[in-house]
This record gives C-alpha cells, sequence and structure tokens, in this order.
C-alpha cells in the first residue's frame, strides 16, 4: 500500500519542525550563561551587596538620590572604586558592596554592557567604565572607559587590567583611545554602552551621539567576567542601570532564521489549503 500525506499532516509537521528549531536556537543562546542582567537600579543597598563584589578599590558605594531611587558612586576625592558583577556576592552591608563572590558570569564572551553615568565634573579623573572577560579571580581582562571634556570626551580601552589596586589602568595598559566632539553638561546623566563581539570592541555615548570601534588583533581574553568602574576627584562620579545583553553567535542566529522560516512556511501552505 502506498503511503501518502494529508494536507493536516504536511502543516503539523512544519510547524513540529519550526517550533523545533526555535527551542534549540533558544537552547543555544542561553547554554553558556545566563542573560540578560539587569538594568540593576541600586535602589536598595542589596542590589549592590549582593550582586558586586570588590578587593581594595573600593571607594564605589551605594547611595540614595531622590526617594527611593538610588545609585553606585565615588564621592569627591574618593579616588577609584572597582567591582566585579556576582549573583552571589557576600560580604557587604548598608550599600557597601560585598568582598567575595562565587557565582559570577565567568564565560561572558560576545555580550553588550551599558548603563547611566553621571559627573559632578567634566574632567579626566571622572571616569566610568566596564570590565570586560575579567579572569576568575577578577583581573587579567578589559577596561573600557569614557571621560567628558567640556567639547566632548574620550572612549578609552585598557588591557590586562582587574578589579585589583595592582591592576588598576594605567596608561602603559592602555590599547585604545579615541577623543569626539559632542554636547555634554555637569551633573548630567548620559548612556555608556560597550559592546564586546570577539576580537572587536565598539563603544557609544548617548545613545549613538558619539562611537568608536577598536579591534585588538592580539586578543588577550575571549571569555571572562564582567564588572564597573569609576573613578572621581574634586567632582563625584555616580553610575545607574547595570545592565549585560548577549549578542546571539551566529549559528543562534541562522538557526533563529530557519525556524521562522519554517513557521512562515506552514503557515502559508495553510492559508493555501484553507482557500480550497
Amino acid at each position: 500500500m502506498i503511503m501518502t500525506n494529508s494536507p493536516k499532516s504536511l502543516i503539523s509537521r512544519a510547524f513540529a519542525a519550526g517550533i523545533g528549531t526555535l527551542l534549540l536556537a533558544v537552547a543555544s543562546a542561553s547554554a553558556a550563561t545566563v542573560l540578560p542582567v539587569g538594568p540593576i537600579s541600586f535602589d536598595s543597598n542589596g542590589e549592590f551587596d549582593s550582586s558586586f563584589w570588590s578587593t581594595d578599590l573600593n571607594s564605589m558605594a551605594r547611595r540614595t538620590i531622590s526617594g527611593s531611587n538610588g545609585v553606585v558612586w565615588v564621592p569627591r576625592n574618593g579616588g577609584a572604586g572597582a567591582v566585579v558583577f556576582d549573583t552571589s556576592a557576600i560580604g557587604g552591608s548598608n550599600g557597601s558592596g560585598g568582598t567575595s563572590g562565587s557565582n559570577a558570569n565567568n564565560d561572558l564572551s560576545d555580550f553588550v554592557i551599558a548603563g547611566d553615568f553621571f559627573v559632578e565634573g567634566r574632567t579626566t579623573s571622572n571616569v566610568a567604565g566596564f570590565f570586560l572577560r575579567l579572569d576568575d579571580s577578577g583581573s587579567g581582562g578589559y577596561l573600557a572607559s569614557i571621560e567628558l571634556s567640556a567639547t566632548g570626551g574620550t572612549f578609552r580601552l585598557y588591557e590586562n587590567v582587574g578589579v585589583s589596586s595592582a591592576d588598576a589602568p594605567a596608561l602603559e595598559k592602555q590599547v585604545f583611545s579615541s577623543t569626539f566632539i559632542a554636547p555634554t553638561a555637569t551633573n548630567t546623566f548620559y548612556r555608556f554602552e560597550v559592546s564586546a563581539e570577539g576580537n572587536t570592541f565598539n563603544f557609544s555615548f548617548n545613545d549613538g551621539v558619539a562611537t568608536a570601534s577598536y579591534t585588538d588583533d592580539s586578543l588577550s581574553r575571549s571569555t571572562g567576567q564582567a564588572g564597573l568602574y569609576l573613578q572621581s576627584s574634586a567632582s563625584y562620579t555616580q553610575f545607574d542601570n547595570f545592565e549585560i545583553t548577549a549578542i546571539p553567535e551566529p549559528s543562534t542566529v541562522a538557526l533563529s532564521v530557519g525556524a521562522m522560516a519554517s513557521l512562515l512556511a506552514a503557515s502559508r501552505l495553510k492559508r493555501t489549503l484553507g482557500n480550497r
């Protein structure tokens, strides 16, 4: 006996194939680490104490700025604060940040990290930045930073830096800088965003008002932990809405496109058969 596929069977198989491929794409995207993160708004002490830890560059703390709204900051003449994002940070209290952690996202590879920074004064000593691809001890990674001037600002990328004073950013560790011209003001929050994709690092200030890109041909680390860096001088620096999102792998994108194509084909087949 010759078996034939009924229209309903064809439609069911097409939908099943599309949904199966889509589920595989979702699983592939989330297998390495749990993203997205945030935005973390620091509206309670616990959001900082239980999510970030530091070593000796620990001038960063959480504070309330109005009502229940909070930020993390480094006060005037506070020096620098450097923290690793970790969902099991311990040892912190009253918004001081944790002193250790054991559940950091230590396999972050291709991702976008962003948030809103605020400087009381526009000087080279008021810095906001993100650590990228730190090792398990919070060192040996990259720092992508921004500082503002009266006419714009400067993006910088440092290599082989970390959250301890021994691994602090220094001129000899800088591998890239790019100065831009853009409207800036003191006492104003601006969006800062950095993406790390393979060996390419992309910078964005104020939702694309200024951008820059750098490709590191001698990439030192391709995966690792992420964190936050703030530096102040005679004026303070503060930060809000920390978040990390994944950049999908090309294979995951291909799976998603294939899944959508299968579902679209099944939908068209159903409509065609329904019109007969």
